[in-house]
């Protein structure tokens, strides 16, 4: 369950930070943060519950907005001091995608262009809906793009929430200052593609290289989650397309489910095999092709694609660009 799943213990400290400011009185909060002195992580079901008693004893309702807002690198661990690195905000976004993990677990964020705009959501797998912490989490991404290219006036295209709208709308108008949608099936953030050339005013690309080879490190010393159903698939899929057998059946096979049960389960999760190998796909072929290691060809044959045209029109429709133009190093494009 999610609940019992992990998130970096550096997120306490915006908590830290909302009790000094606001002087709030919440014990719990307090034992907890002790207790978890030394950590590395805690659990979600930890965090909500801070969330909760927060909330409640600072009588507040948009908390989340407000931990968000005091996002920097040193609350975010090496996933923020990486993204701050980054060459642009286009370069964090990739970097994000890949090593959210190491931030926190569960479902991460699926990236993808969609027209004029990056789209990023999330669709809980307990099909709770957690509004502070999404709060936070929303908060924190356009916050952290701000301080990243140094350029208050950026804002997103559109943001999306899966719980119920508030009365009071103030709080969401004057920090996203953008469309906010509510009951929403997922929590969602759109940005335009433009956004993704903004270069990073603490851009360090020799930092960066480093920081990435030690989140790789990190995120391969990941234990596997053997609790989380879509983990599970994930992992299966992944094999199964190093061996070159990517099939529904076959990840069925290899879990000891029919494919029938697969495809229900799945879309209990609601996701659908086809769309999960190909979202897999995309992320494992942009690894290769920013590791730079191996040719195109090679690349689209690992892929399971027998052409490379055919593999060159999957990943212009995923991506919205080439592989060539990727590795390239344009990593979001205005090509259509």
């Amino acid at each position: 369950m999610l609940a019992q799943q992990i998130i970096s213990v550096h997120v306490n400290g915006l908590l830290k930070l909302f009790m000094q400011h606001y002087k709030v009185d919440a014990p719990h909060v307090l034992q907890m943060l002790s207790a978890s002195e030394g950590e590395k992580t805690i659990t979600y079901q930890q965090w909500w519950d801070a969330l909760a008693e927060l909330r409640d004893a600072s009588g507040i309702n948009h908390i989340g907005l407000i931990l968000g807002s005091y996002i920097t690198p040193e609350y975010t661990g090496i996933l923020g001091y990486l993204g701050m690195s980054s060459l642009t905000l286009g370069d964090a976004l990739n970097n994000f995608e890949r090593y959210q993990t190491l931030l926190y677990g569960g479902a991460g964020g699926n990236i993808e262009r969609r027209g004029d705009n990056i789209f990023c959501q999330w669709t809980p797998s307990d099909g709770i809906v957690h509004k502070e912490s999404d709060e936070t989490l929303i908060a924190a991404l356009v916050c952290f793009t701000r301080l990243l290219t140094g350029d208050e006036s950026q804002k997103p295209a559109r943001i999306g929430f899966m719980h119920a709208q508030p009365a009071d709308l103030s709080a969401y108008e004057s920090l996203f200052r953008c469309e906010v949608s509510f009951s929403c099936q997922s929590l969602f953030i759109e940005t335009p593609v433009i956004q993704a050339h903004l270069p990073s005013k603490a851009s360090n690309p020799t930092l960066g290289a480093i920081l990435q080879q030690h989140a790789q490190a990190m995120l391969e010393a990941l234990p596997p989650n053997k609790n989380n159903f879509l983990d599970q698939v994930r992992q299966k899929i992944k094999d199964s397309i190093d061996l070159g057998i990517a099939t529904q059946e076959q990840v069925a096979k290899d879990l000891g489910v029919s494919s029938r049960t697969l495809h229900r389960k799945l879309l209990e999760h609601g996701v659908q095999f086809n769309v999960l190998l190909q979202d897999i796909r995309y992320q494992i072929a942009k690894q290769h092709l920013d590791a730079g290691q191996l040719s195109i060809a090679v690349i689209a044959h690992r892929m399971g694609y027998s052409e490379q045209s055919a593999f060159t029109r999957a990943f212009k429709k995923w991506s919205g660009m080439t592989p060539i133009a990727y590795a390239k190093g344009i990593h979001v494009s205005h090509e259509s």
